[in-house]
């Protein structure tokens, strides 16, 4: 019975000695290297108050990664930190191969596909993210409710000379100067289904509504507003243009930035006509009050004063071309009654000199 205990104890011992000779990598802080990993940094799980280190002795965070590097100056061989992500089914991935990431951390942070060798996104320590791929793209997902959950991108400069929004076709030597800039919409959130909203072209050229901007800001099928602000000229003209007309200037507005409105014809929306001046009982002042009143107030009866003009800075064409009309009828009823005072004197001629 005593030897079968004994035999039993030393079974159990040379199976622990057995694992730790199949995993040499793993060790404490206080163990000596294993001599199969003399020749590079041995990979360490040690443990420094609440800090766990995997590859150091020393660690700064809870979880602190280092590679191996060179043990001397003459190999030349340097591995950074990496987690490696793996799916255990042979049969899953590339050429039969188990389908599985890396994210290495080195000068540059890389998620790399180990199957295709490909390491689609990269942190370089210029704090940019490079999307190393034309088939990716950069999805910002936002929560369903509430004030903060919205999508984001944030871009922050720390000098006015950085670039917040740049892009580029530039391919094998060639850059590509029609490829432009969209803004799009999904409808359906599929992919298939993006209306462009805006499009800036390389040109310099911006359309929305429109896919192929032919000015500065090219507006299609739709509207233009400013609310409370002002649309300001300087050194040249807003033209408003009929497709029909272009060129000719017969069916255009030109607002000048020298003050001047150039147009086929202005239409002044209706207003009340001083028809009125040819009612009875129009209050038409006699050719003598009328000149009492100019010689007194050097003016026509109901139109301003120079110095009420120059007072308000401003003449309104539509009112003043109305109370002009009103003149022009006050004159025409002038001329008629100097007429019948004409026929009259012109018949009590006749009778004199018929007698």
């Amino acid at each position: 019975m005593k030897n079968s205990i004994l035999f039993s104890i030393f079974l159990v011992t040379f199976h622990f000695v057995r694992l730790g000779a199949q995993n040499p990598i793993l060790r404490s802080s206080t163990s000596t290297a294993p001599t199969q990993l003399t020749q590079i940094v041995p990979s360490v799980l040690t443990q420094s108050g609440n800090f766990i280190g995997i590859g150091t002795n020393s660690p700064t965070q809870r979880l602190t990664l280092r590679g191996h590097a060179a043990p001397n100056p003459f190999l030349i061989y340097d591995f950074p930190p990496t987690i490696r992500f793996e799916y255990a089914t042979p049969n899953i991935g590339i050429a039969g191969n188990p389908f599985n990431w890396h994210l290495i951390g080195g000068s540059s942070f890389m998620l790399t596909n180990v199957n295709t060798g490909i390491s689609p996104i990269v942190i370089p320590q210029e704090s940019k993210i490079i999307l190393n791929s034309p088939e990716l793209s950069l999805n910002v997902i936002g929560g369903n409710s509430g004030a903060n959950n919205k999508n984001k991108i944030i871009l922050a400069a720390s000098n006015l000379n950085e670039r917040l929004i740049s892009w580029s076709a530039y391919s094998n030597g060639i850059n590509n100067t029609t490829i432009p800039l969209d803004f799009t919409f999904d409808v359906q959130g599929t992919g298939t289904t993006d209306v462009t909203v805006m499009r800036l072209m390389p040109t310099g050229f911006v359309g929305i509504g429109d896919a192929n901007p032919l000015e500065k800001l090219h507006l299609q099928n739709g509207n233009f507003k400013i609310s409370n602000g002002n649309i300001m000229l300087d050194g040249g003209r807003l033209l408003i243009q009929n497709s029909t007309g272009l060129g000719s200037g017969l069916n255009q507005i030109a607002l000048n930035s020298d003050g001047t409105i150039r147009a086929r014809e202005i239409i002044v929306d209706l207003q009340t006509i001083p028809d009125y001046v040819f009612n009875d009982g129009y209050p038409l002042l006699s050719l003598s009050e009328l000149k009492e009143y100019i010689q007194k107030n050097k003016h026509l009866p109901g139109i301003k004063s120079e110095a009420e003009y120059m007072q308000e800075g401003e003449i309104k064409l539509t009112e003043l071309n109305l109370k002009l009309l009103e003149k022009i009828e006050e004159l025409t009823l002038y001329m008629l009654a100097l007429k019948e005072e004409l026929d009259e004197l012109k018949r009590e001629c006749s009778n004199v000199v018929g007698k």
